[in-house]
């Protein structure tokens, strides 16, 4: 055990080791096979989308929300990627409220400023990130 200091420093206070665990970056093949894994689930995912929604403009709508969910997602995972050490539940927790504000912005305001329509670009997105929370768990272990 050693001893820290608080951010005002004026009191001392014993830490374990175990808790002074630095951060981890995260590995870039770690992220290189989630980001493979999620970008092949939402391009089949936009694929199927592509069916049920005729004509260039829901199609353009797909695209650009695959590529939005795709960043975000990476994003969240990095973070949750980072953060695990710590708490795991906590980070993923961090991941989440990133992707509802991701969706919140975007159907807010990205729909009227990209000029997409707002059922299958939201819709779209909703999915994307639907499939690529539920392949994260695997990735970070």
């Amino acid at each position: 055990m050693t001893r820290a200091t608080t951010p005002i420093g004026s009191e001392s206070v014993t830490v374990p080791r175990a808790m002074r665990r630095p951060v981890t970056p995260p590995r870039p093949v770690q992220v290189f096979l989630f980001a493979v894994v999620s970008g092949v689930a939402i391009g089949l995912a936009g694929l199927l989308f592509g069916l049920a929604y005729s004509g260039s403009a829901g199609r353009h709508a797909i695209v650009v929300s695959g590529v939005l969910a795709g960043v975000a997602q990476a994003m969240a995972f990095t973070i949750a990627w980072r953060l695990r050490v710590w708490n795991v539940m906590a980070a993923w927790t961090l991941g989440m409220i990133l992707r509802l504000v991701v969706l919140v912005v975007y159907g807010l305001v990205g729909v009227r400023a990209l000029a997409v329509p707002p059922e299958p670009a939201l819709v779209s997105m909703a999915v994307f990130f639907f499939l690529s929370t539920l392949i994260e768990p695997w990735f970070l272990r």
